[in-house]
């Protein structure tokens, strides 16, 4: 072999070199998006999931505190909800995030445990001494007050969240249109 020869055998190998660490970081940017997306998804998922359950228990608490509903025929609904809530908080917190969304991620999940404890604490009220004529409970009273505020705190968060996440696609999504046009 000749000094030529030589030579291009070491430009082909650094060459070959060069493209695996290309296709390394395009592999790494590729998995890395295909987390967010999924994450965002997820977001959205457990955030519609949890809007569904509290828009079917909020209007009921909010009508044992203003009495216009039995505190008998929201305990098993609530009871059900805050169940529900608790299994969405855990899966919340099991899910997989890229590091620059673990905030997102503890706030639906801190927002899912509020929502669970406070339907908890409402539970813990009406089965108390709330409606009875002459025995009525100051207590019980404003921590239903307290658990009707809280659980739309929750669904608002939830909400935020979401939308957060899908705005930040959008904006990233159009980083990504433009730095692949200029290019």
């Amino acid at each position: 072999m000749d000094g030529a020869q030589i030579l291009a055998l070491v430009a082909f190998v650094a060459l070959v070199g060069a493209l695996v660490l290309v296709l390394r970081g395009i592999t790494r940017v590729i998995a890395a998006q295909r987390l967010d997306e999924a994450f965002r998804r997820g977001i959205a998922d457990l955030a519609s999931r949890a809007d569904m359950c509290l828009a079917e228990i909020v209007p009921r608490v909010d009508g044992v505190r203003h009495r216009a509903a039995f505190v008998e025929s929201i305990t098993a609904e609530a009871e059900r909800a805050a169940r529900t809530l608790g299994d969405l908080a855990v899966e919340a917190r099991a899910t997989v995030v890229p590091r620059d969304r673990i905030v997102q991620r503890d706030a639906v999940t801190v927002a899912l445990e509020r929502a669970a404890q406070s339907l908890e604490r409402v539970i813990r009220a009406v089965r108390g001494p709330i409606d009875e004529p002459g025995n009525e409970s100051i207590d019980a009273r404003m921590a239903v007050k307290r658990g009707f505020l809280d659980l739309v705190h929750a669904r608002e968060t939830l909400a935020a969240v979401a939308t957060a996440a899908t705005s930040q696609r959008a904006a990233s999504g159009r980083f990504a249109r433009r730095a692949g046009s200029s290019g």
